[in-house]
């Protein structure tokens, strides 16, 4: 059964028609999820992605909708062989209208490079054509990709390169509100590819948006990942610290290790020039067309040579061979050069509407036959099935446990998604949990495996905590659309304090407030009296039970994070508010045990200000490379006319010292409080 014909201005709906294939997203991103989902076609099933938007509030006006709808009409229409297509949309996998496109096997191109290490100079030339094509393509409309990153680009099932989320980072810039870099830095590793010009502080009010002059930049950037296998600002670790080296003027240097030919530096080198000095994508094409058929006759030369060698080696032995001399195809599989405006078209019929091909006048259709793998099977949805077992005081939670309240995530935190279960226990008892979803790359399977085995002995550690300020772990379980152990915990009725003080903050006393900072003191001190350093201490990591009963959450996995790198994508920008100095200032520094200890007083410093006053960290600040560039002068996050009591501005000042050990310890911040909420005696 196929759909009736609609206008090309129109989105088709494949909700009635999408079946997901489990009950968990796939893969997950900074601003969005992916669904491996099989949509019906006729009489067969098609595998394809759903990407579902993540929004903070976890709600969408009309007006967002109104916007994500444009946007992606505009993407609906397009049609290039290096441009993933999108087929319709669907709904119930967010609080919004979620895209729907092919499924692509091979993965992202981070993921492919990284399990392709071996594949040759003409593979990788080649790959950098199919996004070059598809960038120049973009940019001939004009539309500005916004986002290239390997992670954006995807093979399809032919190993053909494919660009995807053009557009979705300035136009979710618009509903959400959030600057370049607070969209950027959301995602793994998205601000190593982002143009100088976009990160460099300015006098504006306005951030600088992307156009097609820092997409040159960026492709730059991808070219040096996947002719090197270096990422960009391979010597930094943290992407706040790329933002401190481009503001002091510092530039990406020639890797060492991996070199790069003289002549591909000199193309990434020219990508790297101010704005109005960087090629165009038909330059970028024309220099690539030019080194693969260099390339090419260097392997023909080859094949001739080895033809030649086993002829007379055959001659020799008195019989003939025959030499296989297609060399346009190699062990990666890609598959022979096609024109840089050569678009896809199908001659059978779809169910999509007819999608008009830009520039040739008559109209198309396009099919998932296209798409569709030579040796599709059937879509089978794989329950989960896990033995729920006791080692010590450590509990592996069954999946099957657990049923979700919601369709998708809650609004998203840092380190990944929480979803509102209902954990069934023993005896019929159920209780309201939340999963910790926890988001990584998907190009590293060896950080993947050592991640999951330094969670598991951090949750055995975490599981013997008990404490009334703390938030307890149950254990862990697998699924909801993470390759590592997702952490289960009881829910939280009153969410954050940052959504506690919004809603709260008009009724709550003076005294209300100081038993909040006293919780979260005697919370912090219990952390350090068993050595764990929370290390991202925040109001968003500090949760509020049905009794109003303080919290902390999330402690020490800043230390996973930092062992694992850049695995993990990044903590929310928001983070940064709260963060001492000390942890911007320098990328390489190694803190004693005792300023370690105080990193957590400064950010309690912080949720004081936020407590007392109802004011962020830098609540004058909306944009974080203000926030950035303030942390690494030393500007204190509390400003002149922020309404506190005088003594109460002064401790927290003291709290938020720029030397580690001139900030009070715990049992002083207990005394100040303890004085704070003293009755007068008259």
């Amino acid at each position: 059964m196929y759909m009736s014909k609609q206008s090309t201005s129109d989105l088709v709906d494949l909700t009635d028609r999408i079946t997901r294939t489990s009950p968990f997203c796939s893969a997950g991103g900074g601003f969005g999820d992916i669904w491996r989902c099989a949509l019906q076609t006729g009489a067969t099933q098609d595998v394809v992605a759903v990407k579902a938007i993540r929004f903070q509030s976890g709600e969408v006006s009309a007006s967002h909708e109104k916007a994500l709808r444009r946007e992606l009409e505009m993407w609906k229409i397009l049609v290039h062989i290096n441009i993933l297509p999108l087929l319709g949309i669907a709904r119930n996998f967010s609080p919004s209208i979620s895209m729907v496109s092919p499924w692509c096997e091979n993965g992202s191109l981070a993921a492919y490079l990284q399990q392709h290490k071996g594949i040759t100079v003409f593979d990788r030339l080649h790959l950098l054509q199919d996004v070059t094509s598809g960038l120049h393509y973009l940019h001939g409309i004009p539309m500005v990709h916004g986002d290239l990153t390997p992670n954006n680009v995807l093979l399809n099932n032919d190993k053909r390169a494919v660009l995807t989320d053009f557009g979705l980072s300035s136009m979710l810039g618009d509903i959400t509100g959030f600057s370049y870099v607070e969209r950027s830095c959301a995602q793994p590793g998205a601000i190593r590819y982002s143009a100088p010009e976009l990160l460099i502080l300015t006098d504006s009010d306005t951030s600088i948006q992307p156009d097609i002059r820092s997409d040159v930049y960026s492709f730059g950037c991808l070219a040096l990942k996947v002719l090197s296998g270096n990422e960009p600002w391979a010597d930094v670790k943290h992407w706040r610290f790329i933002i401190i080296k481009v503001t002091d003027g510092h530039t990406q240097q020639r890797p060492t290790h991996s070199p790069v030919l003289d002549e591909h530096w000199r193309l990434i080198q020219r990508c790297f020039l101010q704005p109005d000095a960087r090629p165009s994508t038909r330059d970028i094409l024309k220099f690539l067309e030019a080194e693969l058929q260099s390339e090419d006759q260097k392997l023909s030369a080859v094949n001739q040579t080895t033809k030649f060698a086993n002829r007379n080696e055959a001659i020799s032995f008195g019989y003939k061979t025959t030499v296989n001399t297609s060399h346009l195809t190699h062990g990666s599989g890609t598959s022979p050069i096609i024109a840089a405006n050569q678009h896809i078209a199908s001659t059978s019929s779809s169910f999509i509407p007819d999608i008009p091909d830009k520039g040739q006048g008559s109209a198309r259709k396009f099919s998932l036959n296209v798409f569709r793998r030579n040796n599709a099977q059937s879509i089978k949805t794989r329950g989960a099935n896990i033995e729920q077992e006791t080692t010590g005081h450590f509990a592996i939670i069954e999946a099957c446990s657990l049923k979700i309240v919601e369709d998708f995530a809650v609004a998203p935190g840092g380190l990944g998604n929480t979803f509102q279960c209902i954990l069934q226990k023993k005896a019929f008892k159920k209780e309201k949990v939340a999963v910790k979803s926890i988001k990584v790359r998907d190009d590293n399977e060896g950080s993947i495996k050592e991640a999951h085995k330094i969670i598991m002995a951090k949750v055995q550690s975490w599981m013997s905590l008990r404490h009334e300020n703390i938030l307890p772990v149950y254990g862990t379980t697998t699924g909801f659309g993470s390759s590592l152990p997702c952490l289960v915990s009881p829910w939280m009725e009153n969410g954050s304090l940052t959504s506690y003080l919004s809603a709260m903050d008009q009724t709550l006393t003076s005294a209300a407030k100081f038993s909040l900072l006293f919780n979260v003191a005697a919370g912090l001190r219990f952390l350090h009296s068993n050595e764990i350093i929370h290390g991202n201490l925040s109001s968003d990591n500090v949760l509020i039970d049905n009794r109003h009963t303080v919290r902390l959450a999330d402690y020490g996995l800043s230390s996973v994070v930092s062992m694992c790198g850049e695995l993990f994508q990044s903590y929310h920008c928001g983070a940064l508010r709260w963060t001492a100095p000390e942890m911007i200032s320098n990328d390489d520094q190694e803190l004693d045990n005792e300023s370690r200890y105080c990193i957590d007083i400064y950010s309690f410093g912080c949720i004081m200000l936020h407590v007392l006053s109802g004011k962020l960290p830098y609540w004058w600040l909306d944009d974080v490379l203000r926030v950035v560039s303030a942390r690494h002068n030393g500007v204190s996050p509390v400003r002149c006319g922020t309404e506190m009591h005088e003594g109460h501005v002064e401790f927290v000042q003291h709290c938020l010292s720029v030397s580690p050990t001139d900030r009070p310890t715990i049992d002083k911040i207990d005394a100040f409080i303890a004085r704070s909420t003293r009755p007068i005696v008259k």
